[in-house]
């Protein structure tokens, strides 16, 4: 169980922070790329519910919460690849994913 926490406090660090740092404007930083705005706003859009519904499923244990908060998590995730190849974000979700399934977190 602590491993999926640890993975939730992960998951909205890069949620936040992928936010953060590519919709700035600025455009001259080091690294920077060009990101099409519709992928980061379906990143964000996605990955705040399924955060919240993560949470709220962690600690009521209501099951369909679980599974909704899953499918934006892989939205969140398959936004993360078009975005920057957020390949730690997908291994967590994949880990989410087989936690909820096998019934690992009751």
């Amino acid at each position: 169980m602590l491993i999926t926490w640890v993975l939730t406090v992960l998951a909205a660090v890069v949620v936040v922070l992928t936010r953060v740092r590519l919709s700035k404007e600025d455009g001259a930083a080091a690294g920077r790329i060009s990101i099409p705005h519709s992928v980061l706003n379906l990143h964000t859009i996605a990955g705040v519910p399924a955060l919240l519904l993560w949470v709220t499923y962690l600690v009521t244990k209501i099951e369909v919460l679980g599974w909704i908060a899953i499918v934006l998590w892989w939205v969140t995730a398959i936004a993360g690849l078009l975005v920057l190849a957020h390949v730690g974000l997908l291994i967590g979700v994949v880990i989410f994913t087989a936690f909820l399934a096998l019934g690992k977190l009751a």
